[in-house]
């Protein structure tokens, strides 16, 4: 291998998810932020191990209109060959809390309905460490 050769070890940063309101309820109008999270899992089974991951997308803020079911999060386009994604989300844009599994990256779509102060209840997983990945 030449000095001058470079490995990335991790996926690309992939694009900030959107976040729009579907349905129609009383989903709390309540200011939250998500950041998404690319994955590719051996054999891309979601039960095997992680071989490698991106950083956590730039965050989008959103404020559900109070008229809808849940905050509908969009996959944002799928960076490298990653075979999952996964969401994190904040009450106040500072931490941040997986909020998700891993969904194989054909799932475009996941509807949130926790509150935002649940966040950290669902896994109680904080996201990584910036530069980690």
């Amino acid at each position: 291998m030449s000095p001058t050769t470079v490995r990335r070890v991790g996926l690309i940063k992939p694009a900030a998810a959107t976040v729009a309101n579907p349905g129609a309820g009383a989903y709390a109008a309540t200011l939250r932020y998500y950041k998404v999270q690319m994955l590719i899992h051996t054999d891309g089974d979601a039960t095997k191990p992680i071989m490698a991951a991106s950083e956590l997308s730039d965050a989008g803020a959103f404020t559900p209109s109070g008229a809808g079911t849940a905050a509908r999060v969009t996959k944002p386009a799928t960076v490298d060959s990653a075979t999952h994604w996964r969401v994190f989300g904040s009450s106040d844009g500072v931490t941040y809390y997986q909020i998700t599994g891993h969904f194989a990256v054909a799932t475009t779509t996941w509807d949130d309905t926790l509150g935002p102060t649940a966040y950290y209840l669902e896994y109680g997983v904080t996201a990584p460490e910036v530069g980690l990945h």
